[in-house]
């Protein structure tokens, strides 16, 4: 059986690893943005039952 959590495990881990060596995470903070962008996306279309459009961020 998967633990739910293990990602989050593994992420957290690689993020405090990179910190510790002064390297570059696994997941940028832009990646992180992006990922809030499709979820509340998704929220919406489950919503509305409409199709949402991604704007671009505005940051690279």
């Amino acid at each position: 059986e998967s633990d739910p959590l293990a990602l989050f495990t593994w992420q957290t881990e690689a993020f405090n690893k990179a910190i510790q060596m002064d390297e570059d995470p696994p997941a940028s903070g832009v990646d992180g943005l992006k990922v809030v962008q499709v979820t509340l996306a998704m929220i919406e279309s489950a919503s509305t039952g409409r199709t949402v459009k991604l704007e671009s961020l505005p940051v690279s």
